[in-house]
């Protein structure tokens, strides 16, 4: 939950537990200067997509690192990918700086099983940047995407070619279960002592589990209304739209039954879904 991964590392006071992630994800050992806990990007001009990332933090030389963490592979994920580090670095760029000045951007994804487009790869850290097509030569590195796949690290744990006692290993157990880790887990890596501490105490937050409960409530709901719209009401306004278009006559009958059927059709798919939504709630 997003709620939960922002309490534990995207908060100043555990600027550690995040230090420690990035180490074991991707080998770097960086100072965090900064974390932003409300970590919105703005557009740059009116209208303009507003990018909302889960973490996003500065080291001490300037570099900026954004942690996105996704339970699922989304079809518009590679062009998110894209956009976020590019809209990171434009908005630290300031009216009258060199271009030289701009600091090195890295964005880490970390997924909970597999990212479909690297699932056949053995490589369970894969590093993405711009680069020539023929020669492979890179053309800047101040740019840089890296994809986790926690799912295949798991696999590897199981297979004996990743032991679960190793810095990514006692890492990949904490994002998937935070219970498994035990106390020799802990006597063994003081940073995970610490992140299991820090989750022991956000589980006896209630304020803190009613904004988790709420988040993801909310994304069930959006969720849901996304997939009503189109399997109601998109489909239900076609099948009246037509159908009305056909009595009332040929072309200008049926345009006029479609837009009809298909605004009727949504409105009714709004309506179920709010009811549906209220119900769930109500039990909940």
């Amino acid at each position: 939950n997003d709620v939960i991964f922002k309490y534990l590392f995207g908060r100043e006071q555990n600027k550690k537990l995040l230090e420690g992630l990035i180490k074991a994800f991707l080998d770097l050992e960086v100072e965090i200067q900064e974390v932003q806990e409300e970590s919105t990007m703005p557009s740059s001009y009116i209208g303009g997509k507003e990018f909302r990332l889960d973490i996003l933090a500065k080291t001490k030389e300037g570099m900026m690192i954004d942690i996105e963490v996704q339970n699922k592979d989304y079809k518009e994920m590679p062009k998110r990918m894209i956009l976020y580090p590019s809209r990171i670095e434009s908005n630290e760029l300031k009216k009258g700086e060199e271009y030289g000045e701009v600091k090195r951007v890295i964005s880490m994804w970390i997924f909970k099983e597999y990212f479909d487009l690297t699932k056949e790869d053995e490589e369970y850290v894969t590093t993405w940047n711009w680069r020539e097509k023929s020669s492979q030569k890179v053309l800047t590195d101040e740019q840089e995407i890296d994809i986790v796949e926690l799912g295949k690290i798991k696999k590897y744990m199981e297979e004996g070619k990743i032991s679960p006692k190793s810095n990514i290993g006692m890492w990949t157990r904490f994002l998937l279960n935070p219970g498994e880790i035990g106390e020799e887990d802990m006597k063994e890596n003081e940073t995970i002592k610490t992140a299991k501490q820090e989750y022991e105490k956000s589980m006896k937050s209630e304020p803190l589990l009613d904004d988790a409960f709420y988040f993801a409530l909310k994304r069930w709901e959006d969720a849901a209304i996304k997939k009503e719209m189109r399997e109601t009401g998109l489909v239900e306004g076609r099948a009246e739209g037509k159908a009305q278009g056909i009595i009332e006559g040929r072309a200008e009958g049926l345009a006029k039954g479609r837009i009809e059927g298909l605004a009727k059709g949504r409105a009714e798919g709004e309506r179920k879904n709010k009811i549906e939504t209220a119900k769930k709630m109500l039990e909940m």
